[in-house]
């Protein structure tokens, strides 16, 4: 029986289309006297997706400790990462060439844009290659994995303004998303991780009890998405995300609102009783819990002044007591004896009503666990025997 032999994998940068352009890139440095070599390196995230790194190190008269440049590429992505370490080394190469040789390894990954980092300022490239002003780290590991103080970025697109718009798209969506949560403090979102492919900019947000997700796709042309309200429109210009996203809100609380209707939201009220009141009280019994008060209250209270209080920690509470499994505590004007053991909430209008409750339960099962104490001690005291 032939067995087959698995096919070794190659590493994305040493396949025979990168193989010849590195050659000539080789050959042309050759001619200034310059010598390369590569090193690669391949890392594997738990989340699926690979990095593949190649680093280069150069002799000119002698070979360097460290490595002059390096290109990192991630599975499914759109973008080159170009890293220059050592900038004097354009002294002796000349840096059109690096930019060429930085292009056609790009076209055959089937990047649409370079992301690049310089440790210098003002180093002296082709118009091609552009200065991206004021980047902070926020917009920085749109690409990188981590942000680098006092680096320098640069783009060279293959599709026109690929890396600005990226950038911008991001900027856009980031404001948009501050000014909303401004004005709703109940509004929650979160830039979610690159992961498998980073030319997707990705968000979850909660709003009025409906959680959802968006996504911008940037390929040569670039797409909103809303997967769970079916909307999917290309993006002609950033500033027309605005109005998408005023869509997807409007349309993210039309889809709720019969269901709050039933069920007013809660999320915030429950995170703030969970952390508050609940404390040290087992998770699942404390949600149980925070969603029986949350119904209480919403009684004596709008639904939507008890979250945007849960969200600002101005919910007014005092915690008088917990013993044998009861908590009594008062939330604004109502009083609650909370039965932990049976997941079961009281509510009292009079504290000295409450009080005289919470103190016959306490005492009913101290009694209770008395009781069993003393049938669990007959027992074993029946079972001494003579020996």
């Amino acid at each position: 029986m032939e067995i087959m032999k698995k096919e070794k994998e190659v590493h994305l940068f040493k396949d025979k289309k990168r193989n010849k352009i590195f050659k000539a890139f080789k050959q042309e440095l050759s001619k200034v006297g310059v010598e390369v070599r590569r090193k690669f390196s391949v890392y594997e995230s738990q989340a699926g997706y690979k990095e593949y790194t190649m680093t280069m190190t150069f002799k000119d008269g002698t070979w360097r400790s460290e490595y002059g440049l390096s290109y990192k590429f991630r599975t499914n992505s759109k973008v080159l990462n170009w890293r220059i370490s050592q900038v004097d080394l354009f002294q002796t190469i000349n840096v059109k060439e690096v930019v060429h040789f930085t292009k056609e390894l790009a076209k055959v990954m089937g990047a649409l844009g370079v992301f690049i980092t310089v440790n210098v300022p003002n180093l002296e490239f082709p118009e091609e290659i552009h200065f991206l002003k004021e980047l902070g780290s926020s917009e920085v590991l749109l690409f990188e994995s981590w942000s680098f103080e006092g680096k320098f970025y640069y783009s060279l697109n293959l599709v026109p303004h690929y890396i600005e718009n990226y950038i911008e798209q991001y900027k856009v969506v980031k404001n948009y998303l501050e000014d909303f949560k401004e004005r709703d403090s109940t509004f929650v979102y979160s830039k979610l991780a690159n992961t498998d492919n980073i030319s997707i900019l990705k968000w979850s947000y909660y709003y009025k009890g409906f959680k959802g997700e968006f996504e911008i796709e940037n390929d040569k042309h670039v797409v909103y998405r809303v997967p769970s309200l079916d909307i999917e429109e290309r993006v002609l210009h950033s500033n027309d995300l605005e109005g998408l996203l005023d869509e997807t809100f409007k349309e993210s609380r039309e889809r709720w609102k019969f269901a709050a209707m039933v069920e007013p939201p809660n999320r915030h009220f429950v995170d703030f009783a969970r952390e508050s009141i609940l404390v040290n009280t087992y998770s699942d019994y404390s949600r149980e819990i925070a969603k029986q008060l949350f119904a209480f209250l919403r009684s004596e209270y709008h639904h939507e002044s008890i979250e945007e209080a849960a969200v600002t920690r101005t919910i007014e509470y005092h915690v008088f007591m917990s013993e044998n499994e009861f908590k009594f505590f008062k939330i604004y004007q109502l009083y609650f004896v909370v039965d932990l053991e049976n997941l079961y909430v009281e509510r009292f209008a009079q504290f000295e009503e409450a009080k005289d409750y919470f103190d016959k339960k306490v005492i009913e099962r101290e009694d209770e666990h008395y009781q069993k104490r003393i049938e669990n001690l007959k027992a074993s005291l029946s079972n001494i025997r003579a020996k």
